[in-house]
């Protein structure tokens, strides 16, 4: 999955594009109107016989395929400081032409501007519910900051003990998206810490969030999820940290 972030003023800024990576520590977070994680052209099935040398992609245009001719070709060179393969120029921009690019089959999760989560289509956001008044833990302001982040594990194949190169590999078990923000609601000051995990490697969608109240608050948390809504009684003491996790979806 790569991140996309649409500014205030219409720009969309892409994790990568052509190839080329933007740094998400360079994004202003005080110019970001709306946050995603989605799957990209990557994330597609990509299946290669070493014994054939046949390449099959999942994911290209067949109406498109038709007009191409035997010859055609994508190569590869190979970088020696990165140890991988890449793409020449030319050979990206034909990948590029002939990828589907039907964004409704790719799953995403976005924050929305007022703060609540879009899950492929279904919202999620928070209601804290108490002496008989319902507080949606969400607003118009902006966010206090944007989170993301990858989890990952590095496994080493080959003898620590060999003068023969190890090789690293790196795996990303999960996708986090999240954002903090600071509420003021009459009298109440509530602070959020708010995290969506896309889990590869549990093949599920987990929320976890943190809740901040300057005061004793008693009543019920109200979790909403598309059409759900599932409540935990919930008491927050003042000034105390009070985490909530729960399991969303499977994917």
């Amino acid at each position: 999955m790569i991140w996309s972030a649409i500014l205030k003023d219409g720009k969309n800024i892409l994790e990568y594009n052509n190839g080329k990576e933007y740094k998400f520590d360079k994004l202003d977070k005080s110019k970001i109107k709306s946050f995603k994680i989605f799957e990209n052209i990557g994330d597609m099935n990509v299946s290669f016989s070493a014994n054939t040398g046949i390449v099959k992609f999942e994911n290209f245009d067949l109406e498109k395929m038709k007009n191409l001719t035997t010859g055609c070709s994508l190569n590869l060179v190979f970088e020696s400081d990165s140890q991988h393969f890449k793409l020449t120029k030319e050979s990206l921009d034909l990948y590029n032409e002939l990828i589907l690019r039907e964004e409704k089959f790719y799953n995403f999760v976005e924050i929305e501007e007022n703060g609540v989560f879009n899950i492929s289509g279904e919202k999620f956001y928070l209601t804290l519910d108490t002496n008989g008044e319902s507080i949606e833990l969400v607003d118009n302001t902006p966010f206090t900051d944007i989170i993301h982040y990858k989890e990952a594990t590095v496994d080493f194949l080959g003898n620590s003990n060999s003068s023969v190169a190890r090789k690293k590999i790196e795996r990303v078990n999960a996708y986090v998206i999240g954002y903090t923000k600071n509420l003021r609601h009459k009298q109440l000051q509530i602070n959020l810490s708010l995290k969506i995990i896309y889990n590869t490697a549990s093949k599920c969608i987990v929320f976890e969030g943190i809740i901040t109240c300057d005061k004793i608050i008693q009543g019920k948390l109200d979790i909403h999820y598309g059409n759900k809504v599932s409540s935990l009684s919930a008491t927050f003491m003042q000034d105390t940290p009070t985490r909530v996790d729960r399991l969303i979806t499977l994917i």
